[in-house]
């Protein structure tokens, strides 16, 4: 339950915040928390929740997400939707009374978004992004939802104005470059590739994304260049010994070609 040591800090400020009885079930779901114990640790948030004692917003907002938290986590192990929506309708509970809780925005989205609800987590990492600009990975998060929806043109947007704030940030640079790509808009996307080599020339992947540009452009000699630059750097899976088998039969090379095939057969019989 990893995702939910992000909720510990406040979880732990409510301790012996009311009555005994109260404290003692935060105590329970904690503990429940740790042992991994879904159910004991909604059974002890809905006795809190359910009691008529007067308890501050914050502290039934935060009741609500640490809830929320542990079925959105049920969902996640069980795959039974019933927790999702339980999940769901605390996070919003809690939203609803504290609209600023960047916890409580950030667990939904990465609940919807798990889920697969990509426009509702779009929604959150923008929100995300709008309260804190100075934070890249809530555009970056917020174009990977917008990607998941196929609309790239508003994923570049979106990632265009972040990269005014944050011109060398990898994650954005690659994101666009590699909607580019699929747009096929080679002639943008190679130079986003070539900044990101220049500030990461350690990483293969920007040499398998611009080896696809080149061979997307036409420009086979140079896809082949990039791909063994890739695997040289240590990308050596047999997926990339097919792409590269496939490069060399465009070029019209065979036996490169045939040797390939025979490595990426290799490969695959050693898994």
């Amino acid at each position: 339950m990893k995702r939910l040591l992000l909720l510990f800090p406040l979880a732990m400020g409510m301790l012996f915040a009311g009555c005994d009885q109260t404290s003692r079930d935060q105590l329970r779901a904690l503990n429940a928390i740790r042992k991994g114990d879904h159910a004991g640790a909604v059974a002890a948030y809905t006795r809190i929740l359910g009691r008529e004692e007067v308890m501050p917003d914050s502290m039934w907002a935060i009741t609500c997400l640490m809830r929320g938290n542990v079925q959105a986590d049920w969902f996640k192990q069980s795959g039974d939707s019933t927790h999702l929506e339980l999940a769901l309708a605390d996070f919003d509970t809690a939203l609803a009374i504290d609209p600023d809780n960047w916890r409580g925005l950030l667990i939904r989205f990465r609940t919807l978004s798990q889920a697969g609800r990509h426009e509702e987590a779009f929604r959150d990492a923008h929100r995300l992004w709008k309260h804190d600009p100075s934070n890249s990975k809530w555009a970056w998060w917020a174009a990977g939802e917008l990607s998941f929806l196929k609309r790239r043109e508003e994923a570049i947007a979106l990632l265009d104005s972040a990269l005014l704030l944050h011109a060398e940030d990898p994650r954005l640079l690659d994101t666009k470059a590699t909607q580019l790509v699929l747009l096929k808009r080679i002639n943008e996307a190679i130079p986003v590739v070539n900044i990101l080599i220049e500030l990461e020339p350690g990483d293969p992947d920007h040499f398998r994304l611009r080896s696809l540009a080149h061979r997307l452009d036409g420009n086979i000699e140079a896809a082949i260049e990039d791909m063994n630059r890739a695997i040289e750097l240590g990308d050596s899976f047999s997926y990339n010994f097919e792409t590269r088998a496939s490069l060399y039969l465009m070029f019209g090379d065979t036996v490169r070609a045939r040797t390939d095939s025979l490595v990426a057969e290799s490969m695959k019989a050693e898994i």
